[in-house]
């Protein structure tokens, strides 16, 4: 998987709180401070200050400092295709938007934002903020759409027809044009493993450059264990999701267009990199295709291709346990 996409859920607590302005129930003044909170933080984006930036979130949601350098390479690879971090507007969103909070804190205040980029403003992003140790953080991100068009593909998950062979068995050939450049089991029972996972692997390919594929497969005792965990999958993408598209390839797939930049809170959804992600539930089986997109006006083609090649391989029906 690439880099970039493992930094949004490498979120955790770390001790250390920056200085803030007090809380006070004033709700005008509580707006105040949410947008207060949501300006520093672009402003120590604009900077490049990772560690700057990181005072500014929540304890929950700090990147740990090994995870540090990574982040600021996305962050300068995205500030170069925004031409810079330079926000048009910040305001507390007049219509409810849903954006939930990284932790499960008080007082969460919703601020939208616009960037300007090449004289044109970017589709609006949401932050939302809450109140720790007396002071107001950014806690949490999301796209304009992006829980809407989750709960809609998390509504229409199903399970599809089953399968015998093993996930190293569903692996594809290499994509004409890409690389090999990743193909390993994956620890079934190592920290942070799904429940009722047995086995799982995967291959990756690239194309010499930023563009980056893989596909993963998953292998649960029960079908139960498949779905719940597709479920999961597609819940924690949520806040980042810039759309669906349809599978003609594939029956029962689930096609989202996400975020590339995830972990930064800054990315609009129409501009930067894009993750396209193919997800179906092959019995007691997982199979996600994931293609990183360094442009955003890319076409679906390459994750579709990718999901029909592990489609073919599935094989006839039969009933799993």
């Amino acid at each position: 998987m690439h880099p970039t996409r493992w930094l949004c859920v490498a979120l955790i607590v770390v001790s250390n709180a920056c200085s803030a302005s007090p809380h006070t129930n004033d709700a005008g003044h509580a707006n105040e401070q949410a947008v207060t909170a949501v300006r520093q933080y672009l402003e120590e984006l604009a900077r490049g200050d990772v560690i700057g930036a990181m005072a500014q979130r929540c304890r929950a949601a700090r990147v740990t400092a090994d995870r540090q350098d990574a982040f600021g390479a996305s962050l300068d690879a995205l500030t170069k295709d925004l031409r810079g971090v330079h926000p048009a507007s910040i305001a507390v969103a007049s219509v409810p938007a849903e954006v939930h909070p990284v932790a499960d804190l008080p007082d969460p205040i919703v601020v939208r934002f616009n960037l300007e980029v090449a004289g044109r403003l970017t589709e609006q992003l949401f932050m939302t903020t809450v109140v720790e140790d007396g002071g107001r953080r950014v806690c949490g991100s999301a796209t304009r759409d992006g829980y809407r068009l989750g709960g809609d593909a998390h509504a229409a998950l199903t399970v599809s027809r089953s399968t015998v062979r093993s996930p190293q068995e569903l692996m594809p050939a290499d994509p004409v044009g890409l690389t090999r450049i990743d193909d390993h089991q994956i620890d079934a029972a190592g920290d942070g493993s799904p429940t009722g996972l047995t086995a799982a692997w995967v291959r990756s390919w690239s194309d010499g450059g930023e563009l980056e594929a893989d596909v993963v497969a998953y292998e649960f005792r029960a079908g139960a264990d498949a779905l719940a965990y597709a479920g999961l999958i597609i819940d924690g993408d949520s806040r980042t999701v810039v759309s669906r598209f349809e599978v003609a390839e594939v029956a029962d797939a689930i096609g989202l267009r996400l975020l590339g930049q995830p972990a930064l809170w800054v990315q609009p959804a129409d501009f930067g990199p894009q993750f396209d992600e193919i997800l179906v539930v092959y019995g007691n089986t997982v199979v996600i295709s994931d293609v990183f997109q360094p442009d955003p006006r890319a076409s679906t083609e390459l994750v579709a291709a990718l999901a029909a090649s592990v489609d073919r391989l599935v094989g006839i029906d039969v009933v799993t346990s």
